[in-house]
């Protein structure tokens, strides 16, 4: 018995994103759990190039959850989620900060990783609604201009292997 351990077993269903954002590359990228914004996470991921590079996040997730995504600067021009563990039919959704009147073009890709190849490609399109994204399958957005909130689904369409 280890009672100093202080470990706990948390119920509920877990996986991964990992975040690549470029331009700027130099940002502390903090995290809410929007059940729980008083508790947020804060992430400086390795660079590359500097502030012109890329930044790398990876945080545990809850599934099926929603989450609120913050920058400690102006906000990434290119942004990456991938699905890390995830199954199929998981999903998370995200609540991204960006400056009013800023306009999007959204992609879902498949990517294979040996060789790198993009395998499948499908343009993410705008809505009217934050319903609309809750309800949809991964393939619409929506920006809440008087909040700066770009609001998406990430699911999975396919098992993970391995």
């Amino acid at each position: 018995e280890k009672p100093e351990w202080r470990g706990y077993v948390c119920s509920g269903k877990y996986a991964q994103v990992f975040i690549r954002a470029k331009l700027p590359g130099n940002l502390l990228m903090t995290m809410v759990r929007d059940e729980y914004p008083e508790h947020p996470l804060t992430l400086r991921g390795p660079t590359t190039q500097g502030a012109s590079g890329t930044q790398k996040y990876q945080p545990a997730v809850m599934l099926e959850k929603s989450y609120t995504i913050h920058w400690s600067g102006r906000a990434p021009e290119q942004i990456f989620i991938y699905p890390t563990n995830f199954n199929s039919g998981d999903w998370v959704r995200f609540g991204l900060c960006y400056p009013r009147g800023t306009i999007f073009r959204l992609s879902y890709q498949l990517e294979k990783r040996v060789p790198v190849a993009t395998v499948y490609d499908e343009e993410v399109y705008p809505t009217s609604s934050l319903n609309a994204v809750e309800a949809g399958e991964g393939k619409l957005f929506y920006f809440e201009e008087s909040t700066g909130l770009l609001f998406l689904k990430v699911r999975a369409n396919y098992d993970r292997d391995g």
